[in-house]
């Protein structure tokens, strides 16, 4: 399951799944959310409520990079600039 494992899939953030495939997945490992790296956005992103998370905002490019915060079970992008934005 190493290949084609929740943690390296990218579709989260093309596919259409539907809430019952995201909650079976998060079921399984035990976690109320997945954080996954990798797969460029302009700024990290939040799908299915808050239970997927995709935090490569494209910083190899040197334009885009943010981080994610996550504070007392909230989340936060935090840009290249040093603001923290809700979402």
């Amino acid at each position: 399951m190493v290949s084609n494992g929740p943690v390296w899939y990218r579709g989260y953030f093309n596919d259409k799944l539907k809430e019952d495939i995201i909650s079976d997945i998060l079921n399984r490992v035990s976690s109320k959310h997945l954080v996954v790296g990798h797969c460029s956005n302009n700024e990290v992103i939040s799908l299915y409520g808050q239970k997927i998370l995709g935090v490569d905002s494209s910083i190899k490019k040197g334009s885009n990079g943010e981080l994610l915060f996550i504070i007392d079970e909230k989340f936060y992008r935090g840009t290249k600039e040093g603001v923290l934005i809700s979402f």
